[in-house]
């Protein structure tokens, strides 16, 4: 079970100061391959937090549960 709760895929992440803005929206970058706007941060044990889309956080807590 995860210990955050589900992200929204209508969400995005954006640096602080350019909230809505397009230009800066950030690309999820958990898992190498992945080019799906960020739907929001997860702690990641080497890089503190990670910016992470709802398809990757959903593959993350299948993986973490085996």
């Amino acid at each position: 079970m995860p210990d955050h709760a589900p992200l929204d895929p209508r969400d995005r992440v954006y640096p602080q100061g350019h909230e809505d803005d397009p230009a800066y929206e950030q690309v999820c970058q958990w898992f190498a391959k992945c080019a799906r706007p960020a739907n929001g941060l997860r702690p990641h044990p080497v890089y503190e937090q990670v910016p992470i889309c709802a398809r990757c956080d959903d593959k993350l807590t299948r993986l973490s549960a085996r």
